[in-house]
């Protein structure tokens, strides 16, 4: 009873009954509630253990897309390496094949690699 409440009828009667009714809805509407709680406190886990998933397949393709990217920059880098080299290369090439001394500057830059 809450304070202020009076208990106006003797046990056993037809409006004790209808209070026990009344109890009896309201406890049954409680445990409702109480399993609704329970399904929506299951459902915040599993949407909680869905998204932390999620952020590690995020953190794990951000992770692949960093590692392409530094790939392509040092497969970027060799190729213009080996550009310069291919362009001093034939500059020996040409310069000998127009001197006629082709022999001795391709044995020369086989002594360079």
């Amino acid at each position: 009873m809450m304070p202020g409440e009076t208990h106006s009828a003797a046990p056993g009667t037809a409006a004790d009954l209808s209070r026990c009714q009344g109890c009896a809805s309201l406890q049954q509407n409680l445990n409702e509630y109480v399993e609704a709680l329970i399904t929506l406190k299951q459902k915040i886990i599993n949407t909680d253990n869905l998204l932390t998933e999620y952020q590690k397949k995020c953190d794990d393709i951000l992770l692949l897309a960093f590692s392409f990217e530094f790939f392509n920059l040092l497969i970027y880098s060799f190729l213009q390496e080996l550009w310069e080299f291919l362009v001093i290369f034939w500059k020996i090439v040409f310069t000998a094949s127009k001197e006629g001394t082709l022999l001795s500057s391709t044995v020369t830059v086989r002594l360079f690699l």
